[in-house]
């Protein structure tokens, strides 16, 4: 979120206070579907504001898009949650594909174990060259 907060607060762009206004994704949900019928579904049920009293403020979706830089494609929809007090937040719901979505999860739990990999290497070496003796090590 800090990381968002200081693109969007970037001085060079005219933006004012609340920077975290246009933050769209501080509360996000998922849902995987087993098919394209499924995907279109759960847009359609969303679609309908008097089931949900969620308006749809965007729609991203990547699954139309000719190419994606990471190669993930899913629909995204942006919704307005409006408080009893009136105060309005925007959250963001992933609508994904099951294939994709395995696939992805796959990814990054290889992506944990290769870093955990990776610092279990660095921390052996950072022994080595902080032992004082061959022995030490």
């Amino acid at each position: 979120m800090l990381q968002k907060l200081c693109k969007y607060a970037n001085p060079s762009q005219d933006v004012r206070w609340p920077f975290s206004g246009r933050i769209l994704d501080c509360v996000r949900a998922s849902v995987v579907c087993h098919n394209t019928s499924q995907i279109l579904e759960i847009y359609k049920w969303f679609e309908d504001e008097r089931k949900t009293r969620l308006p749809i403020c965007r729609v991203k979706n990547k699954f139309a898009m000719q190419t994606v830089p990471d190669g993930y494609r899913d629909l995204t929809l942006c919704v307005i949650f409006t408080g009893e007090c009136g105060l309005k937040i925007i959250g963001e719901i992933q609508i994904h594909d099951k294939q994709i979505h395995d696939i992805k999860m796959q990814v990054r739990e290889l992506v944990r174990f290769l870093g955990r990999l990776i610092l279990y290497k660095m921390h052996k070496l950072y022994k080595v060259k902080r032992a004082e003796k061959p022995n030490d090590v």
